[in-house]
């Protein structure tokens, strides 16, 4: 609003077409944002606003960044570039201004001040605000690398002019032969890196070669136990016989030849240990761990012994009369 209250605005911008803005910002003496107590905006931030409304041709702001007459056209065009274009191309068409190095008066808020127009190229590629104004946020430009909008390499700068299609080291020893104490300082640094990055490959390949013998040699290793283990399994069954046969001679007969016998012999020990061991045990807890079977066997020889009934003694015999006084209640018969 305050740009539409200024008195440049209704005066000389109004029905202006995209080459009458040209013609105006040909005329103007400074950029900047607003001044004074009041924040007058400057006429700079008026035809700005004037080409957004308008919205010229993306030919005709190219041509006005791309012209180097008039240094506040190019700035005028700069800054639009960087509200209205695609991140690609506000790259590809700000990044070779970096070689201007014409100076552009500032207009602040108190005081003037002397930028450079590659300062200013900087400012709108790096800063968020120039001129009072937001811009739009800017991907850098590795990210736009990476996703394929810009092409790998460095920026275009005015050195590539200056090195007439020759590489930068080709310049560099140029330079240092002409005798510049800078280039020479730099060709060291160059040549100190080069050798540092040569060792750190070379140790790279090595211990890449170490790593690599260990770990054939660990599996040779693995391979040697592997063949071990497939020779026992892929031999004839007789010879695994053999061999379990020679183990078990080994185990159970320890070194004597008769080992089967060996073997008999500690099944009878075994056998008569656990018989005695019942035996001690029926003797001290009685039927406690006696078998069913034996209290069957006990059971019908009871049975048998009913069964069978003694003889009755004659009478006037001894055993006939200890009966008889048994039944009385008595004591035996003295003999």
């Amino acid at each position: 609003q305050k740009i539409y209250d200024t008195r440049y605005w209704k005066e000389e911008c109004f029905g202006l077409t995209a080459v009458d803005v040209l013609e105006k910002s040909s005329h103007l003496k400074c950029i900047g944002s607003s001044y004074g107590g009041n924040a007058k905006p400057t006429k700079f931030l008026c035809l700005i606003l004037k080409m957004l409304q308008i919205q010229p041709d993306d030919e005709i702001v190219d041509e006005m960044i791309l012209q180097e007459n008039f240094k506040y056209v190019r700035a005028i065009g700069a800054f639009y570039k960087r509200l209205t274009g695609r991140p690609a191309d506000i790259y590809e068409v700000l990044e070779p201004l970096y070689r201007d190095y014409r100076k552009l008066r500032m207009r602040r808020t108190t005081d003037w001040a002397i930028e450079h127009m590659d300062e200013f190229i900087h400012m709108l590629l790096t800063e968020e605000r120039v001129c009072g104004i937001a811009l739009p946020r800017l991907p850098q430009r590795s990210v736009l690398i990476e996703a394929g909008y810009l092409e790998e390499g460095p920026r275009v700068t005015g050195l590539v002019d200056a090195m007439d299609g020759e590489g930068p080291r080709a310049y560099l020893k140029k330079k240092v032969e002409q005798g510049n104490e800078g280039a020479r300082l730099l060709e060291q640094k160059y040549i100190e890196m080069a050798n540092k990055n040569k060792k750190k490959k070379q140790k790279h390949v090595d211990e890449k070669k170490k790593r690599k013998r260990t770990f054939e040699k660990s599996n040779e290793h693995d391979s040697g136990n592997d063949d071990s283990y497939r020779g026992y399994y892929t031999r004839p069954l007789e010879s695994q016989k053999h061999d379990t046969g020679n183990n078990a001679d080994r185990n159970d007969g320890r070194g004597n030849p008769d080992a089967a016998s060996g073997k008999n012999d500690r099944a009878e020990n075994h056998n008569m240990k656990q018989q005695r061991g019942s035996n001690d045990q029926s003797k001290k807890y009685g039927s406690l761990f006696s078998d069913k079977k034996t209290k069957i066997e006990t059971s019908q020889r009871s049975s048998q012994s009913e069964s069978k009934p003694d003889k009755p003694p004659e009478e006037g015999s001894d055993e006939y009369w200890d009966e008889q006084r048994a039944k009385l209640g008595l004591k035996p018969l003295r003999k």
